[in-house]
């Protein structure tokens, strides 16, 4: 009896280095939460950094009171969940002043590696304190993670449309370009992905008679942002489609020589556009008819995708 309660102690237990490292993690958004207060007397942006910091201390204060209990995975849940909602609300004050800004070219690409290295950090935690056991979305729970994707998802979508919408900034890089929009259709997708498959065995508690919902819910449409999503990663599609387009030149040998390894050559922005955007106007016509959505945008651009 006792060795078995001894197996299940060392079960519900993590590492005390992983204890380490997230403690520091926290600490570290702390601090950088009141280096930017200390920087603004803006009244929406110091109520998200109170709330932020308010989350870090509870963090610490989950983690530090008692090192028998730091180490359970019930209060590591509970402490990973209110860290990842802390960082969505810093990185949100410095993602609203980057598109303010219009991303400034002489510090866009450092601030955008800087925010989705930060809103990476609550996955890479997950797999890196619980291993394969859990997935991110059984300890953050749907809603941090499908937020988790789409911020950044959305977050490459802006910068895109800076850069693409900038006759002189879209030429001066457009693997850059390319590459961001393809890391933008791939976090806009996981958002979508997060709870179809989860939802889909619960179809049966919806009514028979709401045809519009059972149909959202068939799509894996739970809200207006997840049909955003399906516009915002089509229309990064087109922008990629077009940016490759320009470059088939002579000159765009060499450039694609020179490519961020990043970028894969595998991606068909033309298929995977015309993908989604159909889907986003079949379901905008079935569902949402006179809602206020528009599907000419769309419409436009699958006009001008050639033929797959």
């Amino acid at each position: 009896m006792a060795d078995e309660a001894n197996e299940t102690s060392e079960s519900e237990s993590v590492v005390d280095p992983a204890i380490v490292t997230l403690i520091g993690k926290v600490n570290s958004l702390h601090e950088e939460c009141i280096k930017i207060r200390q920087s603004t007397s803006e009244a929406g942006e110091l109520d998200l950094l109170e709330k932020a910091e308010a989350k870090c201390k509870m963090c610490l204060q989950l983690l530090e009171t008692g090192q028998a209990a730091a180490g359970k995975k019930a209060v590591l849940f509970k402490v990973l969940q209110h860290y990842s909602q802390a960082l969505l609300d810093e990185t949100y004050v410095l993602e609203c002043r980057l598109v303010n800004a219009d991303f400034p070219e002489d510090r866009c690409k450092g601030d955008i590696r800087h925010l989705i290295g930060q809103l990476d950090q609550p996955e890479e935690l997950v797999k890196e304190m619980l291993g394969s056991e859990y997935k991110s979305g059984q300890i953050l729970g749907s809603d941090i993670l499908e937020c988790l994707f789409w911020r950044r998802g959305a977050l490459f979508y802006m910068y895109c449309h800076t850069l693409f919408n900038d006759p002189q900034r879209r030429q001066l890089d457009t693997t850059h370009i390319r590459q961001c929009a393809e890391s933008g259709v791939k976090y806009l997708e996981a958002m979508l992905c997060v709870r179809s498959p989860l939802m889909m065995d619960a179809m049966t508690d919806v009514s028979a008679k709401n045809e519009d919902m059972m149909q959202l819910l068939k799509e894996g449409i739970f809200s207006d942002t997840h049909l955003l999503a399906l516009m915002y990663s089509g229309e990064l599609c087109y922008w990629h489609w077009k940016i490759v387009k320009e470059t088939t030149t002579d000159q765009s040998v060499k450039e694609s020589s020179d490519a961020d390894e990043n970028c894969s050559g595998n991606f068909n922005s033309v298929s995977n556009g015309r993908r989604l955007l159909q889907k986003f106007m079949n379901i905008v016509q079935d569902c949402f008819k006179g809602r206020g959505w528009d599907c000419s945008r769309a419409e436009q651009i699958l006009a001008e995708f050639p033929e797959c």
